[in-house]
């Protein structure tokens, strides 16, 4: 594994939207699930020389852990995927979010054209895709979410993708 890559633990079942339970890998541009079973929550991770050790719960991939465990390396790279790698997030782009508590999101900014809209929870999994059109700068997504809390949604066009933060309040 290069140095560039990111190692994730804590409470999260996705990672981007691959399954990754507690704990997956991260490079820049590519989400990698480990195919690893953590029991519970990884509170925290550490290496010692070149070991990676993980505090869990009292199992790792179904064997008794005693709240830590060594990690040895998982199938990673069987199971990733590419977010975003074509695209550019367009920052000189203004792109809002504004919540109809009863029926959807709207989004503003958004040249006129078609778009793939993705929303995602704060654990990285994706809740919704809509392809929908905008015009006047202007689009309505009709998938709320469900539950309350914070959410991202990315917009992607022709030739660029935006993204926005909102949060759901009950």
């Amino acid at each position: 594994m290069c140095s560039a890559h990111r190692l994730v633990g804590g409470a999260f079942g996705y990672a981007g939207t691959l399954h990754a339970n507690q704990f997956a890998i991260w490079d820049g541009q590519t989400w990698c699930a480990t195919g690893d079973s953590i029991g519970g929550t990884v509170e925290s991770m550490a290496f010692y020389h070149d070991t990676l050790f993980i505090a869990c719960t009292n199992t790792l991939n179904g064997q008794p852990a005693n709240y830590i465990g060594r990690w040895v390396g998982g199938a990673f790279e069987q199971n990733c995927e590419t977010v975003g790698a074509a695209e550019q997030v367009n920052t000189n782009q203004s792109f809002t979010v504004t919540m109809n508590p009863v029926s959807n999101l709207t989004l503003h900014g958004l040249p006129a054209g078609q778009y793939t809209v993705d929303l995602f929870d704060a654990t990285g999994r994706k809740v919704s895709s809509q392809t929908l059109s905008s015009f006047g700068g202007r689009a309505s997504l009709d998938a709320l979410p469900n539950a309350a809390g914070p959410y991202l949604v990315s917009a992607t066009g022709a030739h660029f993708r935006v993204v926005a933060r909102f949060i759901k309040v009950q």
